[in-house]
């Protein structure tokens, strides 16, 4: 706990109560009238809430200040002390203001500030058209630092109160301070930022239906509907830091940019901005608060807008696609300390959009690092796939899955408009912002182009890939009563519904059962809704009456009923991000799997992208189904259909990469270790008639089934 601002913050608070004693003891001097004390009375309405009680006359006044400078303060450094000296200073600092103010015809609080102005102000608040209160106080290294700083904070939407030096250093500002500009200059003693609490007391009492002695009710307001902060400046003096103190019982963390050791600090409430400069200030002070600040327009070249989230750009139109079956494309979301991510920064590594030749298949990376005291790194997968979203918002961009297996196209328009590779990242910079605001503080971007670096950073995204999916191992369905919808896709598939369980994520492999729960406690309202499962009506297919429902609404009446765990009886609708799609192979009495990476021939007549225009789009069709590469080792593939011994091929890439776990679930099945060497794949034969020989010699043991059709 931090010994310093406790003693200082304890010095603070006896030398406001001495400064309302002696103005006190002036008063009863000069023999203040019955209206002057009520005119002092009634400017004392954050010392009534404090208190819990009203102050109903001079000598109750008196008293309660005897009463104060008796009591000694706290010199501890536990945060009960702090507390303490900083509820003494308010009371304190509040009293002295209304009294000098008395005494020297000065403005008081409700001149600063009338009630006219605070309850718009309060409003603003509400509304969301002021994000949120920067209470400035002390003195920043120069004139020109102050006045970035109080810019950069009113850019911001924030409204600035400031007390001290730092209003002469940005008077020289012509016009800066004023209520129009949402500056507001309290006076030029640390102390006066008294008015600030003041202020923020009154709004209370305006718009939150408070009364006047209610303490619990003030600062439960204070903490949860009014969003400040204050930001100390320079060298603390004992006033400032006892202000500080008090900010801390109403809930307001105090930023300082003087350095200070570890055990200084209290984490959340009282910290230091390490480089000291104007964003680190206003980065930390918005991240302890949790206030969702406003940021200026996106300005690029294509219009953006959810409009065009179901825009196809075709092949022929296209200056550029990243990804494809012949280069690689991945997007990969990390969560980093605050200390690894510099804050809104763009980086292309390689050529940029005019370096590459039109029409051709690029490779590309995009990675994100993100950090907010609110992230968790259960809301990475999620907010990972909203990277499909937000690249889709804009004109003549075009997106489709995730992970390492991404496709995205630029159109030769947006080109000549003039969009940039950057431009991608300054658009999901944008939208992270505006999407997650509350949850991330800062983010930054990089995007590779140069074809070393996506063959290096792909890996890391692999590995990390690896990791989620192994949260997930051990969770079954059984073992869970909640399932969650995904209708992410919804804008180019308008009936299409993935029902995720945790055997059965969804089908771009990049949303799984964790991440739909974490989507749905950061976004109740979001595209992930939890599906209870209640009544089932067919374990082995399953069918549950409450999927059902859901899906009926959900697919507006396209689909009324559905099975998660069979390709043949009304299965589950599938999208066009699909990693993988599946095809019922009648005569060899099996299914034939092919990757979105494939795009030669297979057995079922149809190439991956005839097989995506036939079943994707959210249509219902038995014997045709998009899967992630992930559920095709799940316990819970079509064991109605008989599961994997149904596989009799597999396009070679997908084969070979799942080998491992296409062994490891095989040979709990019972069929054996070289059960994948028995899947045929486009080297034994692309027609049923030239994979049947190879089946029948091997034994495959899916010609030993009952016939799948």
């Amino acid at each position: 706990m931090t010994i310093a601002l406790s003693r200082q913050a304890a010095q603070g608070a006896q030398n406001l109560l001495a400064d309302a004693v002696n103005q006190l003891r002036e008063g009863r001097i000069q023999g203040w009238g019955t209206g002057e004390v009520s005119d002092i009375l009634g400017r004392l309405p954050l010392t009534s809430a404090l208190l819990g009680r009203r102050i109903t006359d001079y000598n109750d006044l008196t008293l309660l200040f005897d009463q104060l400078s008796l009591k000694e303060m706290p010199s501890g450094s536990d945060m009960e002390s702090i507390l303490q000296a900083g509820e003494a200073a308010l009371i304190a600092a509040e009293t002295g203001e209304a009294l000098r103010c008395m005494s020297s015809g000065g403005q008081g609080n409700a001149d600063l500030l009338p009630d006219e102005i605070l309850r718009k102000i309060g409003v603003s608040i509400v509304d969301g058209t002021v994000a949120g209160v920067a209470i400035l106080c002390g003195t920043a290294g120069d004139n020109i630092a102050a006045v970035r700083l109080v810019k950069a904070l009113r850019n911001k939407g924030i409204l600035v109160m400031l007390a001290g030096e730092i209003i002469e250093q940005c008077a020289f500002e012509e016009n800066l301070l004023s209520l129009d500009r949402l500056i507001i200059p309290l006076g030029k003693d640390s102390s006066q930022a008294i008015h600030a609490f003041t202020a923020a007391a009154r709004i209370g009492f305006l718009l939150g239906s408070l009364v006047p002695d209610d303490r619990a009710a003030l600062l439960k307001f204070m903490a949860t509907r009014l969003p400040a902060f204050i930001i100390t400046l320079g060298s603390s003096n004992p006033e400032m830091a006892a202000i500080c103190a008090g900010g801390l019982v109403m809930g307001f963390p105090v930023i300082t940019d003087q350095p200070l050791p570890p055990e200084e600090e209290l984490v959340g409430l009282f910290e230091t901005a390490r480089s000291g400069n104007v964003d680190e200030l206003i980065n930390l002070a918005v991240e302890l608060t949790g206030i969702k600040v406003q940021h200026g327009p996106l300005q690029l070249p294509i219009k953006v807008n959810p409009a065009y989230e179901g825009e196809i750009v075709r092949k022929a139109d296209t200056w550029v696609e990243f990804g494809s079956s012949k280069v690689t494309a991945f997007e990969l979301l990390r969560m980093v300390g605050k200390e690894e991510v510099e804050d809104g920064k763009v980086t292309v590594i390689g050529p940029e959009i005019d370096e590459i030749p039109e029409g051709s298949q690029w490779p590309l990376g995009i990675v994100i690092k993100v950090y907010g005291r609110k992230m968790q790194e259960d809301f990475v997968g999620i907010m990972e796939r909203r990277i499909h979203y937000f690249i889709s918002y804009g004109e003549g961009l075009w997106h489709t899955s995730g992970r390492d297996l991404v496709s995205m196209r630029i159109s030769k328009e947006a080109k000549q408009l003039g969009f940039k590779i950057r431009d991608m990242g300054e658009l999901l910079i944008h939208m992270f912002r505006a999407t997650f605001g509350t949850i991330i503080n800062r983010l930054e971007v990089t995007i590779f182009t140069d074809p070393g670096a996506v063959a290096n950073e792909v890996k890391v995204a692999r590995e990390a890939y690896a990791l989620r999916d192994v949260h997930l191992k051990g969770l079954t369905d059984e073992m869970v009563d909640t399932f969650y919808s995904c209708t992410l896709c919804q804008s180019h598939s308008p009936n299409h519904v993935c029902i995720l369980t945790p055997e059965r994520g969804g089908l771009c492999g990049a949303v799984t059962w964790l991440d739909a729960k974490a989507s749905y406690e950061m976004s109740p309202v979001g595209p992930n809704q939890p599906i209870c499962k209640g009544e089932c009506l067919d374990a082995v297919k399953g069918m549950w009456k409450s999927v059902n429902e859901y899906m009926c609404k959900a697919s507006n009446q396209t689909v009324e009923e559905v099975n998660l765990y069979t390709l043949m009886d009304r299965p589950v609708t599938s999208c066009g991000c699909f990693e993988a799609v599946m095809a019922v192979l009648p005569q060899a009495n099996g299914v034939m799997i092919t990757a979105r990476d494939y795009s030669g021939d297979t057995p079922s007549g149809m190439t991956f992208t005839k097989l995506m225009g036939a079943c994707g789009g959210g249509v219902q069709i038995p014997g045709f189904l998009g899967v992630s590469r992930r559920f095709i080792t799940s316990a819970k593939f079509i064991p109605a259909d008989g599961g994997l011994a149904r596989v009799v091929w597999m396009s070679k890439e997908l084969k070979e990469s799942l080998r491992s776990e296409l062994t490891e679930r095989a040979k709990a099945l019972g069929l054996g270790d070289d059960f994948v060497d028995k899947i045929a794949d486009e080297t034994t034969g692309v027609t049923e008639d030239e994979i049947l020989p190879f089946l029948q010699a091997r034994k495959h043991p899916a010609l030993n089934l009952p016939p799948v059709m």
